[in-house]
């Protein structure tokens, strides 16, 4: 079944800054990932793109966090022999105004 080699890590940004999840996973057959946002799964991410490298390196890349972006992310690998999912936090920190 799919296993992450690397998970994803929890991040803590300043609003505006970026942010990026990298995570490599292994799998026979290459199981199918996909990035959820608090549950949901993130099919249009809006402010962020989500890209593959390879066979096994996927990344998620938010360009400029927004406190809408504070939430828990997870990614899931999945083929016929089960899944395997990698759990983290953005934690986003206001602007200091003034």
């Amino acid at each position: 079944k799919p296993e992450f080699l690397k998970g994803i890590q929890d991040v803590e940004v300043n609003e505006g800054q970026s942010v990026k999840f990298r995570c490599k996973v292994k799998g026979y057959p290459q199981p199918r990932v996909t990035w959820h946002k608090d549950g949901k799964h993130m099919k249009n991410p809006g402010n962020a793109r989500i890209e593959k490298f390879g066979n096994r390196d996927y990344i998620l890349t938010i360009d400029y966090a927004t406190m809408d972006d504070d939430a828990e992310y997870s990614v899931c690998a999945k083929n016929i022999a089960g899944e395997a999912k990698s759990t983290a936090q953005v934690i986003v920190e206001p602007a200091k105004t003034g």
